[in-house]
């Protein structure tokens, strides 16, 4: 569990992360083989449901989409492996972590590991603000094929032109900004439960939070602005709602607080700037009704993975050449997860996959525990994402860790609603056994 989420910066930095997930579906999955009894989560029907869905799409893989590029060669092959694989991670991970007991596995290990990461990935997109030429060879380019790790080179960030310049945008310890800034803000929730639970490390936990909004704000992500805002309203509500004001105190005090730093500095600046540039949201359009094009082509399997355009929404004769790299051919299914459900599995892989988060967020709706509050945001977060970025990775790891701690929560009677469940129990055994 850890390796999954606090040891991520070190198969960063070592160029192997394309593996994590796949390697630890293979551990997990023995592991899991030995378990009895093994317990299955709330909505568990519909995630089976999809990830049989995702292996039947597989016969899609060799068909042409109609209006799309022509595909060739092994690579939608590999990334189709790679990525059912990471669901089957995902989904070891979910179980592994709910059929463990707090002796054996503690939720606050759990916090503990994902907050880890929260640190080490905003101090890491700090640096990338700092020395954002910064880069290296990966080890792991010397020994694996390039299929697996790219071009080798490790970066702490991403330098673009957004508004108008070239300026660097955080991105380590993943490759791009998007996901950087995905994370940061899923993982930032537990960083924040965990100073709820260690006194000692409040100060340095405020510092952190503190210091990685400097990032959030440079990375120019407007979904994760938004995303943020989201999540901090709903925990808000949530603790006003079980009548916790002084933490909403401090939740309005610091929104207070850093509303104004944004005002009165020249960040205003920034931000006005960046909501005025659409930058690629044309693109992203077009490739959102792609998307329900070619769903509405293969509704019950998709495609099996990610199709191209035909050229450029200006000319199919625009493609890819030397001189210009991004040219024409954009992929159908990159600008979100949501859309490459949707050119992947069809209509009906999506409705499994977004039904499964909402039945269980419906389920879990009762439990009112600080870390009930967080699973519950996070999840939340990672459905709103669906529509701007990628969640195979981190993201969907840290979507279904949050489930599990809300699993768990119910298990051990944190969750009201377990407790309301375990007492029907009781009066049904003792009329049946009277």
């Amino acid at each position: 569990m850890w390796a999954a989420t606090a040891a991520y910066p070190l198969w960063w930095a070592l160029g192997v992360t394309t593996l994590v997930y796949p390697v630890l579906a293979v551990v997990l999955g023995l592991y899991l083989m030995r378990m009895r009894p093994l317990r299955l989560p709330p909505a568990w029907l519909l995630w089976v449901m999809f990830l049989v869905v995702v292996v039947m799409s597989a016969v899609m893989l060799g068909v042409d989409a109609p209006q799309t590029a022509v595909q060739g060669g092994i690579g939608p092959y590999g990334a189709y492996a790679l990525r059912l694989m990471s669901y089957l991670a995902f989904t070891f991970l979910l179980l592994y972590v709910g059929n463990h007991t707090d002796r054996s596995l503690p939720v606050r290990s759990v916090v503990a590991a994902i907050s880890v990461m929260a640190a080490a990935s905003g101090l890491l997109g700090l640096a990338g603000l700092v020395a954002p030429d910064f880069s290296f060879r990966a080890p792991a380019s010397y020994v694996l094929p390039s299929i697996l790790v790219g071009d080798g080179t490790v970066r702490l960030a991403q330098v673009q032109d957004i508004l108008g310049e070239d300026a660097p945008r955080p991105s380590a310890p993943f490759e791009y900004t998007n996901t950087w800034g995905e994370v940061v803000s899923m993982a930032l929730i537990w960083l924040v439960v965990y100073a709820v639970v260690s006194r000692r490390l409040r100060p340095w936990i405020a510092l952190i939070v503190a210091v990685t909004a400097i990032p959030i704000l440079a990375s120019l992500n407007r979904g994760v602005w938004v995303g943020t805002i989201l999540a901090i309203v709903y925990v808000a509500v949530r603790l006003a709602m079980r009548l916790h004001f002084a933490p909403v105190a401090a939740i309005t005090a610091a929104v207070v607080l850093g509303a104004g730093l944004i005002t009165f500095t020249p960040a205003s600046e920034l931000v006005e700037s960046r909501i005025e540039a659409g930058h690629s949201d044309q693109i992203r359009e077009n490739l959102a009704a792609d998307a329900i094009r070619l769903a509405n082509e293969s509704p019950i399997l998709g495609f099996g993975s990610t199709r191209k355009t035909q050229g450029s929404y200006e000319s199919i004769a625009i493609g890819p050449s030397a001189d210009c790299e991004q040219c024409g051919e954009r992929v159908i299914g990159s600008t979100g997860h949501l859309w490459l459900l949707l050119v992947a599995q069809g209509w009906l892989g999506t409705i499994l996959y977004v039904g499964f988060f909402l039945w269980s967020l419906w389920t879990f709706r009762r439990d009112h525990s600080p870390s009930g509050i967080a699973a519950s945001a996070v999840v939340i977060l990672s459905l709103f994402y669906l529509y701007f970025y990628a969640a195979v990775g981190v993201p969907l790891a840290l979507a279904m860790l949050s489930l599990a701690v809300l699993w768990r929560n119910q298990q051990t009677g944190t969750d009201p609603s377990a407790k309301r469940a375990h007492s029907r129990r009781e009066v049904v055994g003792s009329g049946m056994h009277g």
